[in-house]
């Protein structure tokens, strides 16, 4: 979110409106993988909270075959990035049996 749309786009195509919302979703990226770490070491207790982030993932995943359809393929680094954003759902049931087996938290 540093370089802003920019890193992706001459400068002079990019729009103030694009650059501002590009920067916006990749503070939410940077967010969310904070988010993502943070719960790491507790997975096992994070159940509803790690299932709603491989939801978002997976509707992010969504959106970019939905723009890979509108306009066209984003290339190669892209479309892998997407096919992981698509696979994380898979994660769920993972998660699940490591809820399962998890040690009684104590303080």
């Amino acid at each position: 979110f540093i370089y802003g749309a920019a890193l992706f786009a001459p400068v002079a195509g990019v729009t103030p409106k694009l650059d501002s919302q590009y920067r916006f979703v990749a503070a939410w990226d940077v967010g969310l993988a904070l988010i993502v770490w943070w719960i790491i070491p507790q997975i096992e207790r994070q159940t509803a909270l790690f299932r709603l982030i491989c939801i978002v993932v997976f509707v992010g995943g969504c959106g970019r075959v939905l723009a890979w359809l509108v306009v066209g393929s984003p290339g190669t680094v892209f479309l892998v990035v997407t096919g992981l954003e698509l696979l994380i759902p898979l994660l769920i049931p993972w998660q699940a049996k490591v809820a399962k087996h998890r040690t009684p938290y104590t303080a």
